[in-house]
Order: structure tokens, then C-alpha cells, then sequence
């Protein structure tokens, strides 16, 4: 009877493991947010110069502080944008579902301690002057398809 006991225990206290890893293996999956943006009144120059200085930024500092693992700013080729409605796709990779969640206030840290102004270009413009977002994407997991060159 006491070996059963002790089978029985051994048995819970695996099954508490194994439910604790896949709990914290399914927490540390990536999220991705994809945003498509139009550029207003064909100033992609100005955009991106925009987007590089705010948004781009805003990410940089994100990365150093671990609250984003990876940023891509991507301009549409031709080909494509023949057949979209949008000229640039801004990519963000959270390292799990809780920065995902929490990315709002995490960004307004960001910006109050190393971006407390926009930094604007052509006098007072900044990036919503010059681009709209179309939709966005947010999906958890893996890319099937690497980033890194």
C-alpha cells in the first residue's frame, strides 16, 4: 500500500511538471505584429525618414530594454504595390503574449524616458502626416521564414 502511495505522488507530482513546462513553453512563443501602411500623397522619402526617427527609434530603445526582440521597417517593391494598397510593412516581434499585452504602457516608457518628443521633419510633420495604416496582423509563433541575414 505505501509503494502505491508513493507511485501515485511521483505520478502527480509529473504531471504538475509537465503541465507547468507546456504552460511556460506556450508563454515564451513570439508574438508578430504587422502593420500596413499607405503613404500619403506619394512621400515615401519623407515617411520613411519619419517612421525611421519615431517609430524606428521608439523600437530601438524597446530592443535594448528587452521588451521587443526584433523590428523591421520594409518598403513594399513595385510588383507588389501594384497590387495592395499599402507601401510599407512595419514589423514587431514580442518575445511572448505578456509584452504583447502590456506593449501600450511599455511604450510609453519608452517615450517618456528616450523619446519624449516626436522628432519631426519638413517643419512639424510626423510619420501620421504622412502615412495611414491600412490594417495590421498580430499572430503567435514562428515565422515560417527567417529575418536575419
Amino acid at each position: 500500500m505505501k509503494i502505491r502511495k508513493t507511485q501515485i505522488l511521483i505520478l502527480l507530482l509529473t504531471l504538475v511538471c509537465l503541465t507547468t513546462i507546456q504552460s511556460f513553453a506556450q508563454q515564451s512563443k513570439s508574438v508578430w505584429t504587422i502593420d500596413f501602411v499607405k503613404v500619403k500623397n506619394n512621400q515615401l522619402d519623407s515617411a520613411v525618414i519619419s517612421l525611421q526617427k519615431n517609430w524606428g527609434a521608439a523600437r530601438f530603445h524597446a530592443k535594448k530594454m528587452k521588451l521587443v526582440k526584433s523590428y523591421l521597417l520594409l518598403i513594399v517593391n513595385q510588383e507588389i504595390k501594384a497590387n495592395a494598397d499599402y507601401d510599407i510593412l512595419l514589423i514587431t516581434e514580442y518575445p511572448n503574449k505578456e509584452m504583447y499585452n502590456e506593449r501600450e504602457k511599455n511604450f510609453d516608457v519608452v517615450f517618456k524616458k528616450h523619446l519624449p518628443n516626436w522628432v519631426y521633419i519638413n517643419g512639424n510633420k510626423t510619420p501620421r502626416d504622412y502615412t495611414e495604416i491600412k490594417y495590421d496582423l498580430v499572430f503567435e509563433g514562428d515565422l515560417p521564414f527567417s529575418l536575419k541575414k
